[in-house]
């Protein structure tokens, strides 16, 4: 039914990829164009006027934090069916890649990087000697990149400052913006039931 090239895994992620480059349309399109953002937005979400005010990239969601979900999705599924005799795969990758960095999304980026680090090593697990230095190569381009990109586009800048947030309370030091409170509660709960939870 499936020639070898088209297992479900291909046409899953061609699918995740044709229906979340949609997403990074809108939001490359609302980053070039903001005005665009003001008079779109409020039509398919009225009463939402927080994603009017944010200086993230919100795309076509109602919430930044959806659309850099969206963005790893396609950066992912872009980077799964790479085609390295299309230049058009390139632009796709470099887009989407910055249409995420726009998005401020923490969480995403870096769930996005580790998936693609852990695919990378998957499938060139017999290069094991060149393996380490591309990896090592990429990963200083990409930081390379985004420190040239915060100097000048200011959202770069601000996900930039995010990472380096620290919170100081009762004497410690956080990096998590206040989820460490959510974090002991939710630990206390598991303790309390660690077979069945709460519900």
């Amino acid at each position: 039914l499936l020639n070898r090239r088209d297992t479900w895994f291909s046409l899953f992620a061609s699918f995740v990829k044709k229906a979340s480059m949609v997403m990074v349309f809108f939001t490359a399109l609302f980053i070039i164009i903001p005005p665009l953002k003001n008079a779109i937005l409020p039509i398919v979400f009225p009463g939402n006027t927080t994603i009017l005010t944010t200086n993230a990239a919100v795309g076509l969601t109602h919430h930044y934090s959806a659309n850099g979900n969206f963005m790893a999705l396609a950066l992912g599924a872009s980077v799964w069916l790479y085609d390295s005799k299309k230049r058009a795969y390139w632009v796709r990758i470099i887009v989407t890649f910055v249409c995420l960095l726009m998005t401020l999304k923490r969480g995403p980026l870096m769930w996005c990087a580790a998936g693609l680090l852990v695919s990378y090593y998957v499938f060139n697990s017999d290069k094991k000697s060149s393996r380490l230095f591309k990896v090592i190569a990429l990963l200083l381009s990409a930081l390379i990149l985004v420190n040239i990109l915060s100097d000048f586009v200011p959202q770069v800048r601000q996900l930039m400052e995010r990472f380096q947030t620290i919170d100081v309370d009762d004497g410690g030091i956080t990096f998590l913006s206040g989820r460490e409170v959510l974090y002991e509660a939710a630990w206390i709960l598991f303790r309390q039931n660690p077979i069945w939870g709460v519900g």
